[in-house]
């Protein structure tokens, strides 16, 4: 089972907990954590810089060397053979030191006799999606230096691996609400409600729905409950939705099926979403 700090966080204060102490004390206290790794971190160390200035490599006619800043008083200079690159244009750069995504570390390199100063990045080289556009294009109004982190809402985050058997006893540990009230437990910090003050939770629960239920008596299903929801447009999910389901080793799919993967993998509640034009009769439980 894959668990994402920074969606525990979204229930309870880790902050000045480092990695050791955590693992440490989750192992000690509730379940042993296989393995950890670092998610996103190295989006910390990009930054949007802005094209100043483009010429020819001297002695290669696919390259540039394109001048850029990165604050009013940092300019930086790459070999760069992006079909897109043009003056204005604000795109993400890495810096000498920088390791991208699958531990490539940016090192000092002479490009045809030219020393790049780190790199201009794709989308691609982000980790983010497969594209052959060239650089990634950011928005006018982002401001240089900016992180890439905030430009994207992409936290950087530590994911944790814990053998599913060393929770099978724990049902209440099977999402990350109620992993968030054992860090809270272990650590001695405050749990946050679940639902927000302002949420509706109003909801009349009838036996007249659409469609019923019915579960015969020597089932083994104590309880089925459905909520019936229309004019639903089955759309592409947020980026931090999808973002998260990938850390856990889910792959997005629309807004209908993200949702519901999302829901469970949150309270640990399995769940289903129906189309209800394609059910025919009763949802029968045997």
């Amino acid at each position: 089972m894959f668990v994402s700090i920074d969606w525990i966080k979204d229930y309870v204060d880790l902050s000045g907990v480092n990695t050791d102490e955590l693992i440490n004390k989750f192992t000690l206290g509730t379940a042993e954590i296989e393995g950890h790794e670092e998610s996103n971190k190295f989006l910390e160390e990009i930054r949007v810089v802005e094209i100043v200035n483009i010429e020819k490599h001297p002695e290669a006619d696919k390259l540039n060397l394109v001048k850029f800043k990165l604050s009013e008083t940092e300019t930086f200079q790459v070999v760069c053979g992006a079909g897109n690159v043009k003056v204005g244009l604000k795109v993400p750069y890495a810096k000498i030191g920088v390791t991208l995504p699958g531990g490539w570390l940016l090192e000092p390199k002479k490009i045809r006799g030219v020393l790049s100063e780190g790199m201009l990045c794709s989308s691609d080289e982000l980790g983010l999606e497969k594209t052959n556009d060239g650089l990634m294009e950011l928005p006018e109004e982002v401001s240089i230096g900016t992180k890439m982190s905030a430009v994207l809402k992409i936290n950087p985050d530590l994911i944790i691996d814990i053998d599913n058997k060393s929770l099978t006893h724990r049902p209440d540990l099977w999402g990350h609400y109620g992993l968030a009230r054992e860090f809270s437990a272990l650590f001695n910090k405050p749990l946050a409600d679940y639902l927000a003050p302002e949420t509706n939770t109003d909801l009349k629960i009838t036996n007249d729905g659409p469609i019923k239920v019915k579960a015969d008596s020597d089932s083994s299903c104590l309880s089925y409950m459905g909520l019936s929801i229309n004019n639903i447009q089955v759309s592409e999910s947020p980026k931090w939705i999808q973002d998260r389901l990938l850390k856990m080793g889910v792959n997005p799919k629309n807004s209908i099926v993200d949702i519901s993967n999302y829901v469970m993998m949150d309270i640990g509640l399995p769940n289903h979403i129906f189309d209800a034009d394609k059910i025919s009769g009763d949802i029968h439980i045997k």
